[in-house]
């Protein structure tokens, strides 16, 4: 009994083998079928359809195109399935680049013809592929002469800090920027905006090269700036600063109760010592007492650049008035 089992058991793996064997024949002949599948579709002709970013380059500063200039050209190119594979992923690396005195000019329009297209296509176009067609055909582009003008640059983002500390100055360099826009633009155009990006929970100095947003008819030199997000470790501190008065007649004494308020704010690590009671003003305008005045709101009319949320306990005080 033990031997036919055994010999029915290796009976089985011989079937197994044999129906492996076949598999494994199959695969390796599906294999060579589509490698030389490939191999011939590589060698047949056919066309594919590439697009090309498009740069206009060594536009007059004063210049400025109005419409709005196409980000690619799509171009259909013919060749062998080799050629054109290699040609395709190869082709991310070049631009379409358009020298300005190359293009026609009308009174109110750059058109950059079907010739020229093609002309510049064929330059960074291998032996091996032929130019069928590109799409457009030609490009036409409305300008006008601009008048120049210097604004300033404001950063249009939001800006969060970590719970302990602060965003101390938002710089930005170039500060302004030049604008070139036609005359019915000119005079409306008071600021430019960077792109706006956010930054949240941030908690040490951060930089980083911000575009500027385009607007409809204006060209803007630089198109970029740098912004630098200068971020302190804050503290709270509170100091007690004695109350003055303003806007009291002569012979005219005003005695607050308390004669002193304290005051709290969030203060820069590095500038914490420096700030002492002399930094800070609170006063009590006498204009602003009435009869019916029961208590002098306390008003902060000075405090240092280094400080920020700061708060008055008490806010109001009471008084006597009291005449010489």
């Amino acid at each position: 009994m033990r031997l036919a089992s055994t010999i029915k058991s290796y009976a089985k793996r011989l079937r197994l083998l044999k129906v492996n064997r076949e598999l494994l024949v199959f695969f390796v002949f599906l294999c060579i079928s589509g490698i030389f599948w490939l191999l011939q579709a590589f060698q047949e002709s056919t066309t594919v359809l590439i697009d090309y970013k498009i740069r206009i380059a060594n536009i007059p500063e004063k210049l400025v195109i109005t419409s709005d200039i196409p980000e690619s050209i799509n171009v259909t190119v013919a060749g062998r399935g080799y050629d054109l594979m290699t040609f395709a992923t190869e082709k991310n690396k070049q631009n379409l680049v358009i020298d300005y005195e190359e293009i026609e000019r009308t009174s109110s329009a750059l058109i950059i013809d079907n010739a020229t297209l093609k002309r510049h296509i064929s330059k960074i176009m291998p032996g091996a592929i032929n130019f069928v067609s590109v799409s457009p055909a030609q490009i036409s582009l409305s300008y006008s002469n601009g008048e120049k003008k210097r604004v300033p640059v404001i950063y249009a983002g939001d800006v969060t800090t970590g719970s302990q500390y602060s965003l101390c100055n938002i710089k930005i360099a170039p500060d302004s920027v030049d604008i070139y826009a036609p005359a019915d633009i000119y005079k409306s155009v008071n600021v430019i905006h960077t792109e706006k990006i956010d930054f949240e929970n941030i908690e040490h100095s951060h930089s980083c090269k911000l575009a500027l947003l385009p607007q409809s008819g204006v060209k803007v030199i630089p198109d970029s700036v740098d912004v630098m997000f200068n971020i302190e470790l804050f503290s709270e501190k509170s100091i007690s600063v004695p109350i003055s008065t303003i806007n009291v007649p002569s012979g005219t004494l005003i005695h607050t109760f308390p004669s002193k308020v304290n005051v709290t704010s969030r203060v820069s690590a590095k500038k914490f010592n420096s700030i002492v009671a002399d930094s800070f003003k609170i006063v009590v305008d006498y204009n602003s007492i009435t009869p019916e005045t029961k208590k002098c709101k306390l008003i902060l009319l000075k405090q240092p650049a280094e400080v920020a949320n700061t708060k008055l306990s008490p806010e109001s005080v009471e008084y006597i008035i009291e005449h010489q």
